[in-house]
């Protein structure tokens, strides 16, 4: 995908979430958690040399994965949440609403 983005003149920004609080059963992996995810996704930065991108769902977390990554998102469910929105703009990164 880099390539191709790059002959093609497009930003690839490689996106991943290190907990999808999403889902429909209780039952489901939700992910490697904070700590491991954020690890991976410092590591793709690194090796490959592309912006990252996850979501965030609380304050703290804004904070923590704003240290690893390049754009913070905030899932649609949490965007009228005030305090997400301002912690995550206060890590200096790309927030995408």
């Amino acid at each position: 995908m880099q390539k191709l983005c790059a002959k093609l003149g497009v930003t690839y920004v490689f996106k991943a979430s290190y907990d999808k609080a999403n889902r429909t059963s209780s039952k489901s992996f939700r992910g490697p958690g904070l700590d491991e995810g954020l690890k991976v996704l410092s590591r793709v930065r690194m090796d490959l040399g592309v912006p990252v991108l996850t979501d965030v769902h609380t304050e703290t977390q804004a904070a923590i994965a704003g240290e690893a990554v390049d754009i913070l998102q905030i899932p649609a469910f949490l965007c009228r949440q005030t305090d997400l929105i301002e912690a995550a703009v206060l890590s200096g990164k790309i927030v995408n609403l």
